[in-house]
Formats: C-alpha cells, sequence, structure tokens
C-alpha cells in the first residue's frame, strides 16, 4: 500500500469541493443535496484549510519518507472491537488489515470515530490522548499531523469524493442523509477544531 502524503492528500482533497461548487453553483434547478451544500460547504473548506495549516509541507514529506524506509506497521482499521483486555494483558484484534502508514494515523482514526459520537466533546478528546501518551508519547512532528486530521472534516471530503464520481444526478438521497448526519454536529465539530488548532 502506498503511504500518502499527508499534506498532498489534504490540498488534493481541499479541491474537489471547490470543483463541486463550480458544477453546480449555476444549475437552476438544483437538487435538495445541491442546495445543502451550497448553504454550508464555506463551514467546512474553511475547516480544511484549518487543517492544512498545521503541517509544513517540508515536514510532511519528511515523516512519509521516514514511515516508507521504516516501514512503520499500522492497524488502519480500529474501532472499539479492536482491542481486548485479558487478565491485565491487552490485545489487539483484526491484524488483516495491517499495513505500512504512519503510525500517528491509527490515533487520529480511532479518536475521529469517538468524537463524532461525543459530539466532539474536548474533554474526552484530552482524556483520551493523555492516556494514550502514558503509554507512548506523541512527538512534535506527530501531533502536527494528529492536529491536522483531528481538524480535516472527513466525513465531508468524503461526501464529496462519493459525489464527484456519482453519475445520477436524480439519485443523491444517500448524499442528503449523509450531509443532514454530518450537520448534527457542526456547531460543536467547529469549536473543538479551534479548540484543537490553538491549545492541543
Amino acid at each position: 500500500m502506498e503511504i500518502k502524503d499527508i499534506y498532498e492528500n489534504f490540498i488534493k482533497r481541499s479541491k474537489e469541493s471547490l470543483t463541486i461548487k463550480k458544477n453546480i453553483v449555476n444549475i437552476s434547478q438544483k437538487t435538495p443535496f445541491e442546495v445543502m451544500f451550497l448553504k454550508d460547504y464555506k463551514i467546512y473548506n474553511e475547516l480544511q484549510q484549518m487543517a492544512i495549516s498545521c503541517i509544513d509541507p517540508q515536514i510532511s514529506k519528511e515523516v512519509t519518507k521516514q514511515a516508507r524506509v521504516r516501514k512503520t506497521l499500522v492497524h488502519s482499521d480500529y474501532n472499539y472491537h479492536s482491542v481486548t483486555k485479558i487478565g491485565d494483558e491487552y490485545y489487539i484484534l483484526g491484524i488483516d488489515n495491517c499495513t505500512y502508514n504512519l503510525q500517528i494515523l491509527d490515533l487520529s482514526n480511532i479518536l475521529t470515530k469517538i468524537m463524532q459520537k461525543n459530539k466532539w466533546d474536548i474533554t474526552l478528546l484530552e482524556t483520551l490522548i493523555n492516556i494514550y501518551e502514558e503509554i507512548r508519547p506523541i512527538q512534535p512532528q506527530e501531533r502536527a499531523i494528529l492536529k491536522s486530521v483531528l481538524i480535516f472534516p472527513g466525513k465531508y471530503s468524503g461526501i464529496c469524493n462519493k459525489f464527484l464520481q456519482s453519475k445520477r444526478r436524480n439519485n443523491y438521497t444517500m448524499f442528503e442523509v449523509k450531509w443532514t448526519n454530518m450537520l448534527e454536529y457542526q456547531e460543536e465539530q467547529i469549536k473543538a477544531a479551534k479548540y484543537i488548532l490553538n491549545e492541543l
């Protein structure tokens, strides 16, 4: 599996939403999803730019190169069922998906999932990071990537990517549902992003 440069990847993904905006802004008969997109896309674009600002492009290249050379392993699919405790020992499950990548992505991905399910509770986020660092301290370069991934609106970016690949304009119900679900924690996500940027 190719280890992607986080900075370059986020730049590429941020351009997708601008492409969507350009494609639909002049459509006279907009679908409900297209109306929803135009109403809120600027908020998520700002989050994307905030996330990108956390990473120095050169450091991103260096960290990516190190991961390729060292072949650092990641689980790549952590969730609530990926770890079990037997006695005093912890065991990682589902290692079939292990691959080479930046190890901090395992932490950032599971934290993002937990935050989405807990309305971006900053107190919970800090607690989880502190517990993690009791076992494995986070290096400054890793912290920059962690901040960036936590701030980057992954659900929004995923919707944009799938929308661009969609061929049938009359079948956007799925996008409407996902967008509506995403909006449920929009305010908390924005507050959390600002906190992560300045305090984490």
